[in-house]
């Protein structure tokens, strides 16, 4: 909580700032900022009118292919992120359907995965969730654990905007 209201004053400084500058583009200003305000939101959101990604997700997912689980683990079998995509790729986009994974680094040492669905409508829904690097197994590298991380964000992502 305190993070937040850290975030919060640092914003509420760099608007008091654009005022007090001649800003010549209005819509760069607001882009810089959307960005931090977005990061600010941890919940997943939607765009202001959503039937037509929500009629063309519900076609997409009576059209998808079976839900293979290729994965082995320690407690059995599971679907990859591959395996979502093979069920799931070409149901979406014939149905004008596309997904959109997006690490983002929230500080020094917090990220977040943004996970988004856009329809060709203009229409969306976006998740974001915390990405923590891993630390089991054969991790060679930070970067590797952080990347170990991010796919397995995006397996469970993915698999949550399909509603599975």
């Amino acid at each position: 909580m305190e993070q937040l209201k850290q975030q919060l004053t640092q914003i509420s400084t760099e608007l008091d700032l654009l005022k007090s500058k001649d800003v010549r583009d209005v819509k760069d200003a607001v882009r810089m900022l959307s960005g931090k305000i977005d990061r600010l939101n941890p919940q997943g959101e939607q765009s202001e009118t959503i039937a037509k990604i929500a009629e063309a997700l519900a076609k997409a997912k009576m059209e998808k292919l079976p839900l293979k689980e290729s994965g082995a683990g320690n407690r059995g079998k599971y679907s990859t992120l591959e395996d979502y995509e093979d069920a799931y790729e070409k149901p979406l986009a014939k149905n004008g359907i596309s997904i959109v994974f997006t690490p983002s680094r929230l500080s020094a040492t917090e990220m977040v995965l943004v996970t988004k669905l856009i329809h060709s409508s203009g229409e969306w829904f976006r998740s974001v969730l915390p990405i923590e690097a891993s630390e089991s197994g054969p991790i060679k590298s930070e970067e590797q654990g952080l990347g170990s991380s991010i796919s397995y964000m995006k397996r469970y992502s993915y698999a949550a905007m399909m509603g599975v």
